[in-house]
């Protein structure tokens, strides 16, 4: 009998070959070939081919070939083929086929084919078919077929197929198809299929379909399809489909579908649809749809359809449809649609439809549609529509539609619809409808005003100001003078260095003023003196630069109120009525003694002494005059001293005016016997022939100015120079020598030309000809503070400009 052998205790049964032998123990029962042997314990049960053997322990129930052989422990139940083998534990329970082999531990339950083996720990349950073997740690829970395998932890759960496999950690959670594998980490939790696998980390949450795998960091979440996938880093967030994947970083939030994915950084937001992904840095938000991609920097904003694209920088912020896009800068903020994108710079701002793009610089700031276009430059401001666009500069600024546009320069100003546009300097300002300040510091203030000179001011409506430092005040003048002022309307300034005040003034000249409406100027006459009787008088101020007109021919004015002037042989004063008055009195007063003298005069001319008488040698004479209505009387006495000796007074008397004359007459030669009246014809031919030779001496006599004048006249230059040549020295010698000997006279050289030429050019010309004159004396010692230089242009000819003669003598300098 080869069953029932070396059995200690009782009731034992075996039933089978080779069954029941070497047992010790009470109750043990086996049945089967092989089987049920050496067995200690009490109450064992073994049914099968080869089971129960090597069992230490009491209460073991075997159930199926080649199963629950090397049992170590009590109550441990196996049924199936080839499973409970190599089991040490209490209350282990198996159900299969090849399962629950190579368990220790207790409370171990394995429900399903080909699971549960190799299985280190307690209370560990197992339900399906090639699940939960190779497990080491207590708790942990396995149902579906070829899920957790290969575990290291506690309260690990695996739900599903092919889940839970490959788990290092404690309180695991997978549930679903092919989920939460190859996990490490503690509190992971994946829900749904192929969610949840390659996690390195805690508390991890993946819920969806293929979602939240390959995470290493801690409190990461996922859910959704194809979520949460590829991340590194901790309390990352992802909702949606195809989003917050390849994430690298902290707290990174994305909702929506194709939403947050290749982002580095942390508490970066994306919502919506193809939002927030390829992103680099921290605290950026993306919301809406195509929005907030391609961003590296923090905290930028985008918000809308298409919108905060392709940024680098910081604090930039874009709401709105296609705004925001391929900005490079910080605090850019844009609102609108197709606004605020292709930005190079900082702290732009944009609000409207089709405003601020194409910006290089920062701080510049649009308001309105279709405003601040294509800017390159700082601080530059507009507000409208269509305004502001295409600029190149700093600190331009424009309000009012289509305003400030095509702009190149700095510093300039438009407001008013249609201002400014058109600018190529800096400084200038246009302020009303139309208005155009387009040179350097410019001003053109109201509707259609245009100032393009440099520094020209325009203000009222339709000015017109060309000319360089001029300005137009009223409306609608035009100034196209240099340094030139209108202030009136209907004014037309053409000449330079003028100044009109009043209404319809057109007629004007260089270096005048113009006073009153419809007035006009004609160009100065240089007055340098006057004859009067032959005497030659010079006047103070021979050489005007222009003229002051207060009205025109037919429109002649009053000028009232006028200071009394000073009055000597320098002063250039204008005088009043009161002056002319006194001098008209004096020159009244000067006539009446005239008169008088010659009223006297004719009254003594008509005495005349007798014929010597020898006898008479004493008489008296009387006679009356008469000149220009003034009459006057005459005495006069004679006495003979001898009839070659007269002696002779008399006296002319004219309300209270006297003239008198003594004299004595002395016969030369023999007299004449005979006596005959006196005939003293050829006496006064004779004086009036010494009169009119002493007035031609008088005349031949050239004073000291006349003498260098004459010099300085036979300095003639050639036509068009003003070069100093070789044969001018001894002239320029005498200028020399009399500017020397009258120091600290004041010296006025007056440049002249022929009329060749412009008046402006000849102008010119004069005075380089005068000044080359005033170099040679500064160079020789003469202080230039004491030369003055005026240039008379073509103004004062000396001689004919008709011939080449007149011509050289006429280009010439003077010394006043």
């Amino acid at each position: 009998n080869t069953s029932g052998n070396f059995v200690t205790g009782n009731t034992n049964t075996a039933s089978g070959t080779l069954t029941g032998n070497g047992v010790n123990g009470n109750a043990n029962t086996a049945s089967g070939t092989a089987t049920g042997n050496l067995v200690t314990g009490d109450a064992n049960t073994a049914s099968g081919a080869q089971s129960g053997n090597l069992v230490n322990g009491s209460f073991n129930t075997v159930s199926g070939s080649n199963s629950g052989n090397k049992v170590h422990g009590d109550s441990n139940t196996v049924i199936g083929t080839d499973s409970g083998n190599k089991v040490r534990g209490d209350n282990n329970t198996v159900t299969g086929t090849d399962s629950g082999n190579k368990v220790r531990g207790n409370n171990n339950t394995v429900t399903g084919n080909e699971s549960g083996n190799k299985v280190h720990g307690d209370n560990n349950t197992v339900t399906g078919n090639e699940s939960g073997n190779k497990v080491r740690g207590d708790n942990n829970t396995v149902t579906g077929n070829e899920s957790g395998n290969n575990v290291l932890g506690n309260n690990n759960t695996a739900a599903g197929d092919s889940s839970g496999n490959h788990v290092w950690g404690d309180s695991n959670t997978a549930s679903g198809t092919s989920s939460g594998n190859h996990v490490w980490g503690n509190s992971n939790t994946a829900s749904g299929t192929s969610s949840g696998n390659h996690v390195w980390g805690d508390s991890n949450t993946a819920s969806g379909t293929d979602t939240g795998n390959g995470v290493l960091g801690n409190s990461n979440t996922a859910s959704g399809t194809s979520s949460g996938s590829s991340v590194l880093g901790s309390s990352n967030t992802a909702s949606g489909t195809d989003s917050g994947n390849d994430v690298t970083g902290l707290s990174n939030t994305s909702s929506g579908t194709d939403t947050g994915n290749t982002v580095a950084g942390a508490a970066n937001t994306a919502t919506g649809t193809a939002t927030g992904n390829d992103v680099t840095g921290i605290a950026n938000t993306a919301s809406g749809t195509a929005s907030g991609n391609s961003v590296t920097g923090i905290a930028n904003t985008s918000s809308g359809t298409f919108t905060g694209n392709d940024v680098t920088g910081s604090s930039n912020t874009a709401s709105g449809t296609y705004v925001g896009n391929n900005v490079s800068g910080n605090a850019n903020t844009t609102f609108g649609n197709s606004s605020g994108s292709s930005i190079t710079g900082s702290a732009n701002t944009s609000f409207g439809i089709s405003t601020g793009n194409t910006v290089n610089g920062s701080a510049n700031t649009s308001f309105g549609n279709s405003a601040g276009n294509t800017v390159a430059g700082n601080n530059n401001t507009s507000f409208g529509i269509s305004t502001g666009n295409t600029v190149a500069g700093s600190n331009n600024t424009s309000f009012g539609n289509n305003s400030g546009n095509n702009v190149t320069g700095s510093n300039n100003v438009a407001i008013g619809n249609n201002s400014g546009n058109n600018v190529q300097d800096s400084n200038t300002v246009s302020i009303g409808t139309n208005a155009h300040g387009s040179a350097d510091s410019s001003v053109a203030i109201g509707a259609g005003a245009s100032a393009s000179g440099a520094s020209s001011i325009s203000i009222g409506p339709g000015n017109v100001v060309s000319g360089t430092g001029s300005g137009a005040i009223g409306d609608p003048s035009t100034v196209t003078g240099n340094s030139s002022y209108s202030i009136g309307n209907d004014n037309t300034i053409s000449s330079n260095n003028t100044f009109a005040i009043g209404n319809n003034i057109s007629q004007t000249t260089n270096n005048s003023i113009v006073l009153g409406n419809n007035s006009s100027s004609t160009a100065a006459v240089a007055t340098a003196g006057t004859s009067i009787n032959g005497s030659s008088y010079s006047f103070a101020g021979a050489s005007p630069v222009g003229v002051v007109s207060v009205g025109s021919a037919g429109n002649e004015r009053q000028i009232q109120n006028v200071a009394a002037g000073q009055v000597n042989a320098t002063s250039t004063d204008a005088v009043n009525g009161s002056q002319l008055f006194a001098a008209y009195q004096s020159i009244g007063q000067f006539d009446t003694r005239i008169n008088r003298v010659g009223a006297m005069a004719a009254a003594i001319s008509g005495l005349a002494p007798l014929d010597y008488d020898k006898k008479n040698k004493t008489m008296i004479s009387a006679s009356t005059g008469n000149y220009r209505g003034q009459g006057a009387i005459a005495f006069g006495a004679y006495h003979y001293v001898n009839r070659d000796v007269l002696l002779g007074a008399a006296m002319a008397l004219d309300s209270g005016e006297r003239m008198w004359r003594f004299g004595v007459t002395v016969r030369l030669g023999k007299s004449s016997p005979e006596v005959k009246a006196m005939d003293n014809s050829a006496d006064i031919a004779a004086l009036k022939k010494e009169i009119e030779a002493l007035k031609l001496e008088m005349g031949s006599v050239k004073t000291e100015k006349q003498i260098v004048n004459e010099a300085l006249g036979n300095i003639q230059f050639d036509f068009d120079k003003s070069d100093l040549k070789p044969e001018m020295a001894p002239y320029l010698l005498k200028v020399l020598e009399y500017a020397k000997k009258h120091d600290g006279e004041k010296l006025v050289l007056t440049g002249n030309t022929d009329n060749v030429g412009t008046d402006t050019y000849n102008t010119a010309l004069a005075m380089q000809r005068a000044e080359a004159i005033k170099s040679f004396l500064v160079s020789n010692g003469i202080d230039q503070s004491r030369i003055q230089v005026i240039s008379m242009g073509a103004s004062h000819p000396i001689a004919s400009n008709d011939t080449e003669v007149g011509r050289a003598i006429n280009r010439r300098t003077e010394i006043q």
